[in-house]
């Protein structure tokens, strides 16, 4: 019975033991995305023209929220157009974030990382592959 529990803890043991290898083995990568957006000529394109739209949305709230006397109708209607405006500005957005976080991925393989995080995940150590990032980025869009 004990040359079980021996063997089964040893077994354990064994298992962490290689666990903890494998975690080593991981090159641990990172980039600043606000650099990387700030670089990207199609972000702020889009933020433009989501920007006029969303103007003219405001506008014509204005417009229908002035034909109301309710002040928390008002409110719920700034608060919807709020909310709608700002999963429009995402969903716009997402196909350059998708681009970038490719551009990211392809420069991390070619650099060895095999884990990929943004810079305010990590604390201590990794690989800045942001100027890489930046640099395929503009490539790209030439």
């Amino acid at each position: 019975m004990r040359k079980i529990s021996a063997v089964a803890i040893l077994g354990v043991l064994m298992v962490f033991a290689l666990g903890a290898t494998a975690f080593a083995a991981d090159k641990i990568g990172f980039f600043y995305e606000e650099r990387v957006f700030a670089a990207s000529k199609k972000i702020p394109e889009i933020r433009k023209e989501f920007r006029q739209k969303a103007e003219q949305k405001i506008a014509a709230l204005k417009q229908k929220a002035s034909q109301t006397n309710n002040a928390k109708a008002r409110k719920q209607m700034l608060q919807q157009l709020e909310l709608d405006l700002r999963i429009e500005e995402e969903a716009a957005i997402e196909p350059a974030i998708k681009e970038i976080n490719l551009i990211a991925r392809q420069v991390a393989i070619s650099k060895g990382v095999t884990v990929l995080v943004d810079s305010q995940t990590i604390c201590y150590g990794g690989v800045d592959i942001t100027n890489d990032v930046v640099k395929a980025l503009k490539a790209q869009s030439k």
